[in-house]
């Protein structure tokens, strides 16, 4: 294990008093110093949610951590890429039991061109289109090479995407068994970290979805989604009952968490299972 990460990161998450309000960004920032000793220019922690509605699969995504070159993070989610990245569809695909999955981006590249053998020729133009523009478009903003690990829980999955300049030809030369523990025994404990913070009242906690801005929730708005999480029949006037505020206040801070999570429509509860998932809470 990287001796850095191991004195960068708390043992045990955020302690979650005023002294840790910086905690994430700690967090973050010995994220990136310690995969940049590795050669690796970028990091994109996701998290994802997977539902399935009226047999179709509705993903959630959040980039908890990302310093990717920004414009490509902007296309990467309007263009909606996220879902037609065949890292995501591994994820979709993957056994429950399946704990951890990682590879080279040149692998899994190359495996997505092997299927392309299997479709017509109209197909094969669409296929590539969606699947391979991907990698296409990571070569276009100077990130030639890369890893991805896929971690799976009982609250979610998360892939982490790392990338470098290096060409694939250099980082395939490093991929042997002690290097892939290296780098698997990193994110397990930056995973193991970030989880520690889930109870912490006070730290800094990061949320960027669909590419965007941080999200930020002011503590109220975290008081109000506990109460929701707490009780999954509580109400609107029930939660202002007990957090001492009107019901028209409630309604309020509802209004505005929807907006920042781009999730219009969607209940009280609903709010409160995707701010805990996410780490919000």
């Amino acid at each position: 294990m990287d001796s850095s990460i191991v004195e960068c990161l708390p043992l045990i998450g955020c302690e979650g008093d005023q002294s840790e309000t910086n905690c994430i960004q700690r967090i973050e920032q010995s994220i990136v110093e310690t995969f940049a000793e590795q050669g690796f220019d970028s990091v994109r922690y996701t998290s994802v949610q997977i539902v399935v509605k009226d047999d179709l699969i509705v993903p959630s995504f959040s980039i908890n951590l990302s310093t990717f070159p920004p414009e490509w993070d902007k296309l990467y989610e309007d263009k909606e890429y996220a879902v037609i990245d065949p890292v995501y569809w591994m994820l979709v695909n993957q056994e429950n039991s399946q704990r951890v999955n990682f590879g080279s981006w040149h692998d899994i590249e190359q495996a997505a061109l092997e299927d392309l053998e299997k479709y017509s020729l109209k197909e094969d133009a669409k296929s590539k289109s969606g699947r391979l523009i991907v990698y296409e478009g990571y070569e276009q903003h100077g990130l030639n090479s890369g890893l991805y690990i896929i971690l799976a829980d009982e609250e979610g999955r998360t892939i982490i995407h790392l990338a470098s300049k290096m060409p694939h030809e250099e980082l395939a030369q490093r991929l042997n068994d002690t290097y892939w523990k290296k780098i698997l025994g990193m994110i397990i404990h930056i995973n193991y970290a970030i989880e520690g913070t889930r109870n912490c009242s006070f730290c800094d906690k990061h949320l960027r979805i669909a590419g965007g801005e941080t999200v930020v929730i002011n503590p109220q708005q975290i008081e109000i989604l506990k109460c929701y999480l707490d009780n999954p029949k509580a109400t609107a006037k029930s939660v202002a009952e007990k957090v001492f505020v009107s019901e028209s206040t409630i309604n309020y801070h509802l209004k505005e968490i929807r907006k920042k999570f781009s999730m219009p429509e969607t209940s009280g509860l609903a709010l409160a299972q995707f701010a805990h998932k996410h780490r919000l809470l």
